[in-house]
């Protein structure tokens, strides 16, 4: 199997995704269900230093980076400028 691995100042990122099935069963389309602004990294760029790493929740933007199928699901290349925070232990 091949593994991507982002260039520059990018990072590789697994989108979340939201529940298709409300509370009370019903099923939602793809189509109406929002896409979040979070997911995990699952790639950084090995030719620069970086302050997040592999397997760090991470917030962007709705329409930040590019998107990419991998596997048959949804990932974002995303600048390391566009990330807006990172999830920390407390």
């Amino acid at each position: 199997m091949r593994k991507i691995v982002p260039l520059g100042d990018n990072v590789l990122v697994k989108l979340e995704q939201e529940e298709s099935k409300t509370k009370g069963g019903i099923f939602l389309p793809d189509s109406s269900i929002g896409e979040k602004g979070e997911g995990v990294v699952i790639g950084v760029a090995k030719d620069r230093p970086s302050l997040v790493n592999i397997g760090d929740t991470v917030l962007f933007g709705t329409y930040s980076g590019h998107d990419v199928m991998i596997g048959g699901k949804k990932h974002k290349f995303i600048l390391k400028t566009e990330l807006l925070g990172v999830y920390e232990e407390e």
